[in-house]
């Protein structure tokens, strides 16, 4: 049966929220398979956010839970985050999920196809993803083989996330409505203005605005 761990990748100065992210979870009923809350995945001395993935993601798969949900902790969740999660991942049990988009064209892409669970061989953001434990290994392994080719990948973990998925052409599916949103009161650790080249860091349809009904028929992927 499927088992979800859920960490939440932090810095230093902003553990406190991560602390209060995490307590939300267990208020909603979230308990992990050994017991407890949330992980809290601390880059103390700032090895970047695909250290922080890595390395909260790899210790959740280790304590045998078959997926694996990384958020970060300037996020903000749905309602009934929890049910809707598992409804998700029941549908698509073997594919990585983004869980939040920024771009109003992929939300276009998704109703062009009429579907909410949009397959897509690349990654906007990392602000919240779930992996099935036994692909978290082979994108570990693949990125351990190519980054070296690629400094320019720097810190970053969606970019070696998407490059892994265009590389390996396994898609991952952008869940519309999204899950999380992406709270821009909170400054950024990583120096970003909290917008893109697309508008407001904010997700344009989000399951949290009063236009978005649940519970959601979520359908099949396209």
């Amino acid at each position: 049966c499927m088992s979800l761990g859920i960490g939440i990748i932090t810095v230093s100065e902003r553990v406190s929220h991560a602390a209060a992210l995490a307590q939300e979870l267990v208020v909603a009923g979230y308990v992990s398979a050994i017991g407890g809350g949330p992980t809290l995945g601390l880059d103390e001395h700032r090895r970047g956010p695909w250290w922080n993935f890595r390395t909260t993601a790899e210790l959740l798969a280790g304590q045998g839970h078959t997926h694996v949900c990384i958020l970060e902790d300037d996020v903000t969740l749905c309602r009934n985050f929890l049910v809707e999660l598992s409804r998700v991942i029941t549908i698509v049990p073997t594919d990585p999920l983004s869980l939040f988009t920024a771009r109003g064209s992929i939300v276009k892409e998704a109703d062009k196809k009429s579907t909410k669970l949009l397959r897509r061989y690349s990654l906007d953001t990392a602000q919240g993803l779930v992996f099935p434990a036994f692909m978290l290994e082979l994108l570990c392994k693949w990125v351990d083989a190519n980054e070296a080719a690629h400094p320019e990948w720097s810190f970053h973990g969606d970019v070696r996330i998407g490059a892994w998925s265009k590389a390996r052409h396994w898609p991952i599916v952008h869940v519309i409505p999204n899950l999380v949103n992406h709270d821009v009161s909170l400054p950024s650790t990583l120096g970003h203005t909290g917008k893109t080249r697309y508008g407001d860091r904010v997700s344009p349809r989000f399951l949290g605005d009063t236009s978005v009904t649940s519970p959601i028929n979520w359908g099949s992927p396209k």
